[in-house]
């Protein structure tokens, strides 16, 4: 299996160094992602983004190495930063964390320890716990509280995109209609990441907030 993966990462890194010359030569690519978009350093602060969208912004932020979880302390990898703040910094720290990733799955093959692969599983005891990991987005934060059962009692999560989806209003201020695409998806948003939607009452400006059942029960009734 480990062969496997390594052959797998191989074509994988090859591809990705490809794209990365695409888009730092390409100059359709970069009249299309430079200078667009921008979230500053400041503006990045302010509204707490996470994950790549705040390392594209200069901020050097990065879980596994603020807060290491599992055994990320033992990897060698760079906390990829861009600081142009625009569409085109964005996607170079995707790429750019692309081959962080690769490198990162390869010492972990290369000091895999022998043994089972799989711990037994038991019952929890009552308990409560916070646990942060750098998601592909970002900062994702999972709060569980156990009991005597193998189902949780309470399960509170808080995504990426529910962070950074706010931070597109800056980025498309000031920018052209159709260079709003790709600003948007520059934060490679999880829209089903937030069950939740505020209608807003355009005459009167009173808001009201939707769950999923909500949305999901008025969508059946429509159709």
């Amino acid at each position: 299996m480990g062969k496997y993966i390594l052959e797998k990462l191989d074509k994988v890194e090859k591809g990705t160094k490809y794209l990365i010359r695409a888009v730092k030569e390409d100059p359709t690519i970069k009249a299309r992602t430079k200078e667009v978009g921008v979230l500053t350093k400041e503006e990045a602060r302010k509204y707490c983004v996470v994950g790549p969208t705040a390392r594209a912004s200069g901020i050097e932020e990065d879980i596994r190495r603020a807060d290491p979880h599992i055994n990320y302390e033992d990897f060698d990898f760079e906390v990829c930063v861009e600081d142009t703040c625009d569409v085109y910094a964005r996607i170079m720290v995707r790429l750019r964390e692309t081959l962080e990733s690769i490198k990162i799955v390869r010492q972990a093959i290369k000091n895999l320890p022998e043994g089972p692969l799989m711990a037994e599983l038991t019952v929890p005891r009552p308990n409560e716990d916070i646990g942060r990991t750098e998601a592909p987005r970002g900062e994702l934060i999972y709060y569980i509280r156990s009991n005597y059962t193998n189902v949780p009692e309470r399960v509170k999560l808080r995504t990426p995109t529910f962070v950074n989806l706010p931070s597109t209003k800056p980025m498309l201020i000031g920018d052209k209609l159709a260079d709003a695409p790709q600003i948007i998806v520059s934060i490679d948003p999880c829209l089903t990441c937030n069950d939740r939607l505020t209608i807003i009452d355009a005459r009167t400006g009173k808001k009201k907030t939707m769950l999923l059942d909500e949305i999901i029960r008025r969508r059946d009734k429509i159709w």
